[in-house]
């Protein structure tokens, strides 16, 4: 079975609408959104994916690993949520990874 994926680079209308149909989204890089305002984004409008480019829509997405102290990992970086705002644990290696990046 396959299902649709929203692909976007605005949170505010594209993720926030893609969630209001019940739909996966995700958003890429290279549009309006930063990695500091999916961070700093409510529930209503975090995206299930990242992608920094489009392209990054052909590759496999990198595994994502609960760890033990609750945090979530993708590669090298880690993020965990404290009530309704996500903290950066770890950076990674790539622009998503870095929230202060342009």
């Amino acid at each position: 079975m396959r299902a649709p994926l929203f692909v976007g680079d605005r949170l505010d209308t594209d993720i926030r609408g893609a969630r209001a149909a019940g739909l996966r989204s995700a958003v890429v890089l290279t549009g309006v959104s930063t990695p500091a305002d999916i961070v700093a984004a409510g529930a209503s409008s975090r995206p299930d994916y990242l992608l920094e480019y489009l392209r990054g829509l052909l590759h496999p997405y990198p595994a994502t690993r609960l760890l033990p102290d609750g945090t979530v990992a993708v590669g090298a970086a880690a993020v965990g949520v404290e009530h309704d705002a996500v903290r950066v644990v770890r950076a990674g290696s790539c622009r998503i990874g870095r929230v202060g990046a342009p």
